[in-house]
């Protein structure tokens, strides 16, 4: 679709009234496009807006409960804007569901590295930590690191405090560079 496309382009470059007109317009032409949800939310907790982050959240939700990552993307959400008993129990629910999804796939790199975030941002550090070790000494392919790296990147801006946080993008960003290195 033209316009998400252009919508991600002007929330990468920080245009996110724009970027929100567009996503908005995917939704006034699909009602049901999830994606489009999920990306306003993105951009309204970059801009500081929890109840429509949380708002845009839920209706992804609505349209498919089982989405393990909305539900994480909501209790990062929550955890941000103060809502803790909230992010807890959306934590729980992406962390079940991503089990799910990890064991549907065969341990996929990208599942495992959803799962590991799930744990560490549950601070279930340990686990967190051995899953990440895990998949990366499966031979995680450079694509999954790097997405992964994206990921703990967001977080780390997110919650620059977390000490645990930032130890996690170190694990990857070391295994991105030694694939680096030797390509």
């Amino acid at each position: 679709m033209g316009y998400t496309r252009r919508g991600e382009t002007y929330r990468l470059m920080k245009n996110y009234d724009a970027a929100l007109r567009d996503f908005n317009r995917a939704i006034e032409l699909d009602e049901k496009y999830k994606w489009a949800y999920t990306q306003c939310g993105e951009i309204y907790r970059l801009m500081g807006n929890c109840e429509k982050a949380i708002a845009n959240f839920s209706s992804a939700l609505a349209i498919d409960p089982e989405n393990d990552w909305s539900w994480y993307l909501l209790g990062i959400t929550q955890k941000k804007c103060g809502m803790l008993i909230d992010f807890t129990k959306n934590l729980e629910k992406a962390i079940k569901l991503g089990k799910i999804d990890y064991e549907k796939t065969g341990g996929s790199f990208r599942e495992a590295f959803n799962l590991a975030i799930y744990y560490l941002v549950a601070e279930q550090n340990q686990t967190a930590y051995l899953l990440y070790e895990k998949t990366i000494a499966a031979g995680a392919t450079k694509e999954s690191l790097k997405d992964a790296k994206d990921d703990l990147d967001e977080l780390t801006s997110l919650f620059p405090e977390e000490k645990e946080f930032e130890k996690a993008l170190a694990l990857v960003k070391k295994a991105l560079s030694s694939i680096q290195s030797n390509s």
